[in-house]
């Protein structure tokens, strides 16, 4: 009788663990490549796989890649920020259900771009205070908005960098922190805030 019961213990208590976990996701970290190394992680309970892509234009293209548990990331979103071409901050955040389905290579994928005349003033520069804008730039979407910041990045190889920019964000960006960031982390905020841009009619439906 005392065997059945230390034996009805164990695989209650055994139960009880594995309902207080959520799925085996791979979790790892590359900066400036196309893929990690994974190690095995064991989720909280409710959580997801997740794969984090970010590609970074500055100065040079680099893509960085993270695996983790979803945990308090919202799943299956698009962020960015940018000033123009050659100054650009993409993340994509995409999930999926099953142990270790985080796996495979740097995925961004294709952002649309939907212009519809909003504008946002647009600079940037290597300093410690906000950079003056001379000129606009279009927005992606019509719920862009537009993002100051004034702070200091983390390059990929580990060098910090003093930024300040103006420019056009996806709406996601002023309602989540930079926690997500895994390429160009931001290592200081300095000042950082988003307001609606202007709309110029002369570019309204305009689409590409």
């Amino acid at each position: 009788m005392k065997t059945f019961i230390l034996m009805l213990i164990l695989f209650t208590f055994s139960f009880s663990l594995d309902v207080a976990f959520g799925v085996m996701c791979y979790k790892c970290e590359g900066r400036n490549t196309d893929t990690c190394t994974g190690e095995k992680h064991q989720c909280p309970e409710g959580s997801v796989c997740m794969t984090v892509s970010q590609l970074d234009v500055y100065n040079g293209t680099y893509h960085s890649v993270q695996r983790r548990c979803s945990l308090n990331l919202p799943c299956n979103t698009t962020q960015y920020a940018f000033t123009n071409e050659n100054t650009t901050f993409d993340i994509v955040t995409t999930c999926c259900e099953g142990d270790l389905c985080n796996d495979g290579p740097f995925q961004m994928p294709e952002i649309p771009i939907v212009k519809k005349g909003y504008e946002c003033p647009v600079c940037f520069s290597v300093d410690i205070k906000l950079c003056t804008a001379k000129r606009n730039t279009t927005c992606r979407n019509e719920s862009d908005k537009c993002g100051e910041f004034v702070g200091v990045f983390k390059k990929p190889d580990g060098v910090e960098l003093n930024f300040t920019a103006q420019g056009c964000v996806s709406h996601h960006v002023c309602t989540h922190d930079f926690s997500q960031l895994i390429g160009w982390y931001v290592q200081s905020t300095k000042d950082f805030r988003c307001y609606d841009p202007k709309k110029n009619p002369s570019l309204e439906y305009s689409e590409e």
